[in-house]
């Protein structure tokens, strides 16, 4: 079964991410969606009890094939 081609978002949603994209923001950390752009949202988690609002922006999941090194799929969204 493939994924979705879109994700619905709005201000408010209730998000988690995908990817570990420091050492405090780390895969599994929920968040709430503050605002929304073409290329970036702004996510508000909570780090250490304190709101922070951060920037989230694309990046590029692929799939390499470990004999051939082929990429075998790719997918460019938002780690949530």
């Amino acid at each position: 079964m493939q994924a979705s081609k879109y994700l619905g978002l709005k201000v408010n949603c209730p998000v988690v991410l995908i990817k570990n994209i420091d050492n405090k923001l780390v895969n599994g950390l929920c968040g709430t969606i503050c605002s929304i752009s073409t290329d970036e949202l702004f996510v508000e988690f909570q780090v250490n009890g304190v709101g922070k609002v951060v920037s989230v922006k694309r990046v590029t999941f692929m799939k390499i094939d470990p004999v051939t090194n082929a990429c075998l799929a790719k997918r460019h969204q938002f780690p949530i």
